[in-house]
């Protein structure tokens, strides 16, 4: 059984984090997912699968209706997901056997990064280092909201002059910090200001 299962649209930037950080810290990570447009089939759960046509419609009553990413769409989430992913989304991160949910990327790389420090101390030697850990993942969930309402305008075809200010401001903002590099540990970390290409990137970041 592996230490944390991971179920998201795929591919995932978000989910990268924490697989990255698996290989560094030796942890058993399964990630479990399809392109967002399939996740409509799905079973949203620790045992999430697939579903046939006939299931489907037996399990009616699990449907609930979709309101980030997938929005409007009819996706068949048990309860028991509910109860452990309160906001109902995906990536979605469980312990072994689906009891405690973990929500949210950065919380699925820290908890990957707990479980791996007898190996590996990703999350820093001390609270001072965790901290400063911490500071730099929260400033990170900033620019990710304005670049999410970014990119869903960008595929929505409504990116406006106010919407690409904003985001231009923020990312402004976040590159003044992320573009000083930082030698603790040995290793420096850059914002290069490299682009993805279009075809690299999910249809949207985050996904109901």
């Amino acid at each position: 059984m592996a230490d944390l299962r991971i179920f998201s649209y795929l591919p995932n930037p978000r989910v990268w984090k924490a697989t990255i950080a698996a290989r560094f810290c030796g942890v058993d990570v399964e990630v479990r997912g399809a392109p967002a447009r399939e996740l409509k089939g799905w079973l949203w759960d620790y045992d999430a699968r697939p579903l046939v046509e006939e299931e489907r419609q037996s399990l009616s009553s699990l449907a609930r209706t979709g309101r980030v990413g997938l929005t409007g769409a009819q996706l068949f989430k048990t309860d028991a997901f509910l109860a452990a992913q309160p906001f109902g989304n995906v990536p979605a991160a469980f312990g072994p056997a689906g009891k405690v949910g973990i929500v949210e990327s950065n919380g699925i790389m820290r908890a990957v990064a707990r479980l791996g420090e007898a190996t590996y101390q990703l999350y820093g030697r001390d609270a001072y280092e965790a901290s400063r850990i911490d500071g730099f993942l929260d400033v990170s969930l900033v620019f990710a909201r304005d670049a999410q309402i970014y990119l869903l305008a960008l595929s929505a075809g409504t990116v406006d002059a106010t919407i690409h200010a904003r985001a231009k401001e923020a990312f402004a903002i976040y590159a003044s910090g992320s573009n000083r590099p930082c030698r603790r540990g040995g290793i420096r970390w850059w914002g290069t200001g490299s682009r993805w290409p279009t075809s690299a990137l999910p249809p949207n970041l985050r996904c109901s």
